[in-house]
């Protein structure tokens, strides 16, 4: 065993660095709080490859004494606390003092600094940690900080990193958290030169909202406003139609700090009961105000995570603050229906059913069963199963009055010639076919959404449309970044879309069958994606399900002859179509038969 002894001051700060800022987000993480607790109204933070070259925090708060401006750098050098019994009335977003001397001791730095009654400020620069020079400096009133070549020292850091577009797109996260839950202070950032976020700091959460969701989610989310046993919720909740697959877009914040916090995610989950699906997450930016004494922050080295003494008041709280909410709003979901674009082939393939092991009255008495689109059990259903690619021909031998179902197979060597009639919808959404000795029903939104799966997956792309007026979609900054590094994804799957102005993008191609007024929401459905799966195969295949289910033809749409025919016939002459893509039949089939013996022409 080696020898004990005390590490020198040079591995202490870079140990310390390596806890406090994990990657470029925690250093603007860390400088960004200062300057809120400097009592800054504007924020300005610039990065360029992703922070790794440079962050530039600049702030208009109360500045540094000069004669302090060195000590700031010192490790657990704070004006926050005097003593440990300080903690139990923090209201400061940074207490240790360990901030500036991790990053320093970790980067090179430059600092600019002047209090407002003060004639000229100090300029101060420093390398891993050790200061270059100190010298008096014009400059406004307010603290800019500027952190070049993080990591410099400490190369190991480096392999961590992320491509600069993954590292942009966490400050991104970060200044939009710090938005939110600052609604009073102004926040711009500024990637390799172009603005990608400005808050108009007004003080109203309601006026951030469109900056980091959009327009049209803004719009839709529901104010909360609970007090009580001394703990006040506050903030904008989404209606339960506009939820999302993943966790994603909640923020809780405890006393202005972003926090994760289980206690609060499950209480407002709860709050929603059973008005959202199953699977699917509201977006929630809820604030919870306590006394301090009743929490503690420092728990966690980025002060992420925290405890409660007593957690009852605050889920109470929490979870009534989100129902009520909940319950004052009317709930409406807008169902909208798709057009159909029939495709004529020349040819005419044969094709014959097959006889399944479950009658359609087994198959119709089982529990209906909801396939989650992304699942990892949905990808099954995808490959078909060595009993279904059995085929043979229609079987004669069915018990007088039996009921049978049958999907669609694969055509038999011995191929026979199938001859049918359409004779129209049932109910707008079942086709009605004559064939042979048997009447086909074949669910019209099953049938077409498998048609447009099984053509993305041929092309391995969707071709999209180009608009004679491009359709503007509004986008949160980590969102718009994410679809200006996925260009390329997002052209495979039919849509072009370029920058268009602060939080706006312009559409000017998109898949033939998606509605204009669903473009944004499809966008979205997207990225979600794109964030919840690495492999890029992945993305597209789950995107070609998503977009051939949104394309699809809806149930309870009418149709008119020559489209209904169109439908059938691309069914009948794909030989791949059996089921649609979650796996269920697409036609079942009742035996003349059957009907007969029910009006009693046969016994």
């Amino acid at each position: 065993m080696n020898k004990i002894q005390v590490l020198d001051i040079t591995t202490v700060n870079k140990i310390a660095a390596g806890e406090v800022v994990e990657r470029p987000a925690s250093a603007v993480k860390e400088m960004a709080e200062n300057a809120i607790d400097a009592g800054a109204t504007k924020i300005t933070v610039e990065i360029k490859n992703g922070g790794i070259s440079l962050i530039r925090v600049t702030d208009n708060g109360c500045g540094i004494r000069a004669e302090e401006v060195k000590t700031a750098f010192l490790p657990h050098a704070t004006s926050k606390i005097r003593e440990i019994s300080d903690l139990e009335n923090l209201f400061t977003m940074g207490f240790r003092g360990e901030a500036l001397a991790s990053i320093a001791a970790v980067s090179k730095v430059e600092l600019i600094t002047k209090r407002k009654e003060d004639t000229l400020g100090t300029a101060l620069s420093l390398e891993a940690g050790e200061v270059i020079s100190e010298s008096e400096a014009g400059c406004p009133d307010g603290t800019t900080i500027v952190v070049k070549d993080l990591f410099f020292n400490t190369p190991a850091r480096m392999h961590f990193m992320k491509k600069d577009s993954a590292e942009a797109a966490h400050v991104t996260e970060v200044v939009q958290r710090l938005a939110l839950g600052y609604p009073n202070i102004s926040f711009r950032l500024i990637n390799n030169g172009r603005e990608t976020l400005l808050t108009p700091g007004t003080g109203d959460l309601k006026d951030v909202l469109p900056v980091i969701y959009g327009n049209e989610l803004a719009s839709k989310m529901v104010r909360v406003d609970c007090e009580k046993d001394g703990v006040k919720v506050f903030g904008y909740i989404s209606k339960p139609e506009f939820s999302r697959n993943n966790r994603t877009m909640q923020n809780f914040f405890v006393n202005g700090r972003w926090v994760k916090s289980k206690e609060i995610q499950y209480s407002a989950e709860a709050g929603y009961k059973t008005m959202l699906m199953t699977g699917k997450h509201p977006v929630l930016v809820l604030s919870v105000e306590i006394p301090p004494m009743m929490t503690d922050v420092n728990v966690h080295p980025q002060k992420m995570e925290i405890k409660f003494s007593d957690e009852k008041p605050v889920t109470s709280t929490v979870f009534w603050g989100v129902q009520n909410a909940l319950l004052a709003e009317p709930i409406a979901r807008e169902v909208k229906s798709a057009e159909i674009k029939s495709t004529f082939k020349s040819e005419s393939k044969p094709f014959n059913v097959i006889k399944p092991k479950e009658s359609f009255e087994q198959i119709f008495k089982k529990e209906e069963q909801t396939f989650d689109f992304f699942s990892q059990e949905s990808e099954a259903l995808f490959t078909p199963s060595k009993e279904s690619e059995e085929t043979s021909f229609f079987d004669d031998n069915l018990s007088e009055g039996e009921l049978e179902s049958y999907i669609i197979s694969t055509p038999h060597e011995e191929k026979e010639e199938f001859d049918y009639k359409v004779i129209g919808q049932l109910f707008d959404t079942y086709i009605l076919i004559e064939h042979d000795n048997e009447l086909l029903l074949l669910d019209q939104h099953a049938a077409h959404e498998r048609i447009r799966y099984e053509e993305m997956i041929r092309d391995r792309q969707i071709f999209g449309q180009v608009l004679m007026m491009p359709e503007i979609i509004n986008l949160s900054a980590t969102d718009g970044e994410m679809v200006l590094e996925h260009k390329e994804t997002f052209e495979k799957l039919g849509f072009g879309i370029d920058a268009f102005g602060q939080g706006k993008y312009a559409v000017r191609q998109m898949p033939d069958d998606i509605s204009e007024d669903s473009v944004e929401n499809t966008v979205i459905s997207i990225l979600e994606l794109i964030k919840q799966n690495k492999n890029p195969e992945d993305i597209m295949d789950k995107a070609f399900f998503m977009i051939a289910c949104k394309g699809a033809i809806k149930a309870n749409h009418s149709m008119t002859k020559m489209e209904l025919q169109g439908l059938v016939k691309q069914v009948i002459e794909n030989e791949k179509i059996r089921t649609c893509p979650h796996g269920r039949p697409l036609m079942i089939s009742f035996s003349k038969k059957y009907i007969e013996k029910e009006f009693k022409r046969i016994v």
